[in-house]
């Protein structure tokens, strides 16, 4: 054949069908007919196509010479990875350095240790209004089960590319410097429902707490001074990329609660609140109370939240909160209702004894 040569049945395949390897392989159905390939599978072990290791080192050669690479050749390269996936494949691809990120609808490839897989949509709504720099990694479009966006973050996070929400510090630093706090009644936000809730998933006997531990959490809550703000309170959260360079944002939420401080701090709210404004409201809260009251036992702190989350938009109603435990096989016990029950009672007395200070107070300045 003119201006051919000779080369090893294993630098060739039969078929590149997704002409990726036109520089790597020699594709022999380009130069032969369909009945040669045949003789060139079976009696020369010519391979049908590329392999894991041809893959990846096609990956290395991107790695190392392309700036951009089109949305065709990486769904396929993703595509053949997805669905050959093996501990072979993970121990070669493991070795990468770049992994896929779209940049203004363009695929580039960034260090792997500067893109996240985005397994919190809060913190990767925050992080992607960041214009200065893709920090999530691409996903190609299918509809094969092997390439669902859960067997795609498996594959992604054994070869290194770290969730957002293990990569992220928040930065729990609080200061009043900035807020103007007016206090306000405790029974405004700290409901019987919400202790109700609390009581009954503490008192669940797959949780083995014993009755006094769980009237001592719960009475963190009952001491707590609640201080209104026209501001809303905001907590930050920081990235550091392999340049060292570090990547701030913020964000606003309605509530923080200071544990040791026995104060919970509130974004004050004049208007009736909107749909979004009650989700966002009782999401947070039910968070920032779990968070607090479960910092020993973090496992169940998304069990309480879900819990509280849907309490708040039941307004904590008596007849519906009654049911809702009932629907998840909780029950408050003879010992947590009569300290529910007398906590409130002797609450209630100390709040007229402060009401009537202040009464006193007035009147003796008006005197």
């Amino acid at each position: 054949m003119d201006g051919g040569e000779w080369v090893t049945s294993r630098s060739c395949v039969l078929h590149d069908p997704n002409s990726l390897f036109g520089l790597q392989l020699h594709v022999l159905d380009k130069h032969y007919d369909k009945k040669l390939l045949d003789f060139f599978l079976y009696s020369l072990d010519v391979r049908n196509g590329p392999g894991s290791e041809d893959y990846c080192k096609l990956w290395v050669r991107w790695e190392k010479s392309v700036q951009e690479i089109a949305v065709s050749d990486c769904s396929a390269f993703w595509k053949f990875i997805a669905t050959n996936w093996s501990t072979n494949t993970q121990e070669l691809l493991s070795g990468c350095v770049k992994v896929p990120v779209c940049t203004d609808g363009k695929i580039i490839l960034s260090k792997k240790e500067d893109v996240f897989i985005p397994d919190d949509l809060l913190l990767t709504d925050l992080f992607s209004k960041l214009t200065q720099h893709s920090f999530f990694i691409w996903y190609p479009a299918s509809i094969l089960p092997s390439m669902s966006r859960a067997s795609l973050n498996c594959i992604y996070d054994s070869i290194g590319v770290q969730r957002i929400s293990k990569a992220v510090t928040k930065n729990d630093a609080f200061t009043l410097d900035n807020y103007h706090f007016r206090t306000v009644d405790p029974s405004k936000v700290i409901k019987v429902g919400l202790l109700k809730i609390i009581l009954s998933f503490l008192a669940d006997p797959a949780l083995d707490i014993p009755a006094e531990k769980r009237h001592r959490m719960v009475s963190c809550l009952l001491n707590v001074t609640v201080q209104e703000s026209d501001e809303p309170i905001t907590v930050g959260y920081s990235v550091r990329l392999s340049s060292g360079e570090v990547v701030d944002v913020k964000s606003s939420r309605m509530l923080r609660w200071e544990r040791e401080d026995s104060k919970l701090y509130m974004q004050s709210c004049d208007s009736e609140p909107s749909y979004k404004e009650k989700i966002e409201f009782a999401t947070y809260f039910a968070k920032e109370i779990s968070q607090g009251l479960l910092y020993e036992m973090a496992d169940q702190i998304p069990l309480l939240a879900e819990l509280i989350k849907f309490g708040s938009l039941l307004d904590f109603d008596d007849a519906a909160i009654g049911f809702l435990l009932k629907s998840k096989n909780l029950q408050m016990f003879p010992e947590d209702d009569h300290f529910l029950k007398s906590s409130m009672l002797e609450h209630y007395r100390a709040c007229t004894v402060m009401v009537d200070q202040v009464y006193q107070r007035r009147k003796r300045s008006r005197d």
